[in-house]
């Protein structure tokens, strides 16, 4: 009864980035250059299996969500680049191994293109749907929805009221889906440059023939300076849908030292309308409060997270987790490992339950020495704790190790998905395993 989340790409780079600390300008070029390659052309990567992570070699990729309808059925997507083509990626679990599937790249595959994936979303076995941004040359940023259909995935038209001009962006964040005939997406739009700059949150709604946009209201109002983005949508019902994300912060920036407040709708079946949330950080100059994902349990019991902090006396960066009970939002206790002092960070990125008791919630935190490490935290009915993971990159001086998206297809069958960087290489696609006892990496 879960609906997992999933943050935007701008959002995610910027967190990844931030929890470096001083590494964060040497990797921007090779992490995001915000730019994505037809099936079949030579960008595609190979398919590896049996314990091998899918990639190029020379190539960064980063795997930003994934879902499971079964133990052998699961898919996993994000983005790969190679110079300054950004390509989407799109990978297949039959139970056995994690193969590439092609998948259309609607900015095109020449240089400067981009495509990034950042959620997916299945009903069923041929009923899926995934959802990203992408930018033709650079420019102008555009939601990008693909469907698949059993047997290929296609590009499927949204609308596009950020506009067509450089600096313009339409971006979807995340989706979720009751019925064949009933989805939604969620994210933003407006324009990132010039004295206009400002956003408002994006909610599309797919009908089953189209999707359409659906008018609701954005809490730092839509005069240019004021920005509202929506990064993480959860459905329980057709008439019972939340959705969170934050205002405040300037597209791209995804920092809670840009002066965020958390913000969450609520869809009753007519109409979406704001929810009252805490902002754990506080509001005033320096404090930032940001929800970056969502996941639900029953209709009494979701999860929101992410991340709050302040700028004074020294960068400090904690997780965030609040609890809707049906009726409001609280905040809950997490655990912080990279610690609550002056400098420390710490980074909730994606989260999922497979019931009240069974809960994820992994990302990031830093440590001292710019080591960036892999956190999972588990709720088991009762609190948050901390579960050991692996961390492919090493726990070395640089290395660098960030979960982005978790699924499970049962409590003891759970894939989480990021990225890592061993110290003097490139970003790869990480995927690790939960058994019902231990995270492995495959």
């Amino acid at each position: 009864m879960s609906q997992g989340s999933h943050l935007g790409a701008a959002v995610v780079a910027f967190a990844i980035l931030a929890i470096i600390g001083v590494q964060a300008g040497v990797r921007a070029a090779s992490s995001r250059p915000s730019t994505a390659v037809e099936p079949g052309s030579q960008w595609l990567p190979p398919a590896l299996g049996g314990g091998a992570q899918p990639g190029v070699s020379g190539a960064a990729s980063e795997l930003d969500g994934v879902f499971c309808t079964s133990a052998a059925n699961c898919w996993a997507d994000g983005y790969l680049t190679s110079g300054t083509v950004t390509l989407g990626e799109m990978l297949h679990w039959d139970g056995r191994t994690w193969r590439v599937v092609p998948a259309p790249n609607p900015a095109g595959s020449t240089a400067h293109d981009s495509n990034e994936l950042s959620a997916v979303r299945c009903l069923g076995a041929r009923d899926c749907w995934a959802v990203g941004v992408d930018s033709p040359g650079g420019m102008a940023e555009y939601g990008e929805a693909l469907h698949w259909d059993g047997s290929k995935w296609s590009s499927v038209a949204t609308p596009q009221p950020g506009g067509t001009e450089s600096g313009d962006v339409t971006q979807l964040n995340d989706l979720a889906c009751t019925a064949a005939n009933s989805c939604w997406a969620v994210g933003e739009y407006g324009t990132r440059s010039g004295s206009g700059a400002a956003t408002r949150n994006l909610v599309l709604y797919w009908n089953g023939g189209q999707w359409f946009q659906v008018p609701v209201t954005n809490p730092d109002g839509s005069e240019p300076g004021r920005y509202n983005a929506l990064n993480a949508v959860g459905c329980l019902s057709v008439s019972n849908c939340l959705a969170d994300g934050a205002v405040g912060v300037p597209p791209g920036a995804g920092s809670p030292l840009s002066g965020g407040r958390n913000e969450a709708l609520h869809w009753n079946g007519r109409r979406w309308s704001r929810l009252a949330t805490p902002d754990p950080a506080g509001t005033a100059g320096g404090a930032g409060n940001l929800l970056v994902t969502l996941a639900c349990g029953s209709p009494d019991s979701c999860w929101g997270a992410g991340y709050d902090g302040t700028s004074t006396p020294a960068q400090t960066i904690e997780n965030q987790i609040l609890y809707w009970n049906g009726r409001k939002w609280a905040t809950a206790a997490a655990p912080d490992p990279g610690g609550s002092a002056a400098r420390a960070l710490n980074y909730v990125i994606g989260s999922a339950c497979s019931s009240l008791r069974n809960c994820w919630a992994v990302g990031a935190y830093q440590t001292t020495g710019h080591v960036v490490l892999n956190q999972a935290l588990y709720w088991n009915g009762t609190e948050w704790s901390l579960v050991s993971t692996p961390d492919p990159a090493g726990t070395g001086k640089d290395a660098l190790n960030a979960l982005i998206s978790v699924r499970c297809a049962s409590a003891s069958a759970c894939w989480a998905v990021g990225t890592f960087d061993e110290p003097g290489g490139h970003l790869e696609n990480e995927i690790l395993y939960w058994n019902g006892t231990t995270w492995s990496v495959w």
